[in-house]
């Protein structure tokens, strides 16, 4: 027999499920705070920057927790226990590149960046990097970072739309399921993060300061700054302040 469900049940299906997801980064929040952790640090890296694969690998789970959890919970509310059990070829695709990119750009980052471990090992409020610096390469913007970024975005749009479209007017709530993507974003989101990795990968290294210790210090005191691509020759440095200082590295 067909079940059509009701406008009501389907908001309050999604509330439900939007709920749950919430209280689940909630909790995990709750459980690092103690470490001195945020839930923004979940897509940093040792050093305290914002990976864009780690954030859309993070985006992309969060949305099929809510369509699944949605999916679920429509249909419970009409009387059906099953919960759905199938995800469609091109969402495993995508959910398979999302989990993929990260894993070869952490390697690629390793070696273009080096070890950018803070002092003390930990991250605090003064290595933590805005999320804004996901979408720069060497202090600046980068096309290919803001390619990636727009195209996932882009295309969580277009599959919620089919999400909610699909359960507002399906007529047979046995038949309700987890919809698709399109393959043209399937196509788009593989070349923009293909695009991503060879522009990481390719990127000259650049000179990057990412700690002053102390941030203060006497005249004539020591001070280390922390960085990476500063060469693995001994040198002198050259500081731009009131007047021109000179440093020898150690």
């Amino acid at each position: 027999m067909e079940q059509i469900p009701h406008f009501s049940v389907m908001i309050l299906s999604n509330l439900i499920s939007s709920l749950l997801v919430f209280l689940i980064f909630l909790t995990v929040n709750l459980l690092i705070r103690g470490y001195n952790m945020r839930f923004g640090d979940i897509i940093r890296d040792i050093g305290g920057f914002p990976s864009l694969a780690r954030f859309q690998f993070l985006l992309w789970t969060s949305i099929v927790m809510f369509t699944l959890l949605g999916v679920y919970f429509i249909r419970l509310l009409m009387g059906s226990m099953m919960f759905p059990t199938a995800i469609p070829v091109n969402l495993l695709i995508i959910l398979g590149i999302s989990v993929a990119v990260p894993i070869i750009s952490n390697p690629i980052s390793s070696i273009k960046y080096g070890d950018r471990r803070p002092v003390g090992q930990m991250l605090n409020d003064s290595n933590r990097r805005r999320l804004s610096t996901m979408l720069m390469e060497n202090e600046k913007p980068s096309l290919f970072r803001f390619q990636m970024f727009a195209w996932t975005i882009i295309s969580i749009i277009v599959f919620l739309g089919y999400f909610f479209s699909t359960t507002t007017f399906i007529n047979d709530i046995n038949k309700l399921g987890v919809p698709d993507v399109p393959d043209i974003f399937v196509y788009i989101i593989g070349i923009s993060q293909v695009a991503y990795i060879a522009g990481k990968a390719t990127t000259a290294k650049s000179l990057a300061v990412l700690t002053i210790v102390p941030p203060r210090a006497p005249i004539g005191g020591d001070v280390m700054i922390l960085g990476a691509n500063f060469g693995s020759t001994r040198g002198r440095v050259f500081l731009k302040m009131e007047t021109n200082t000179q440093l020898e590295t150690k």
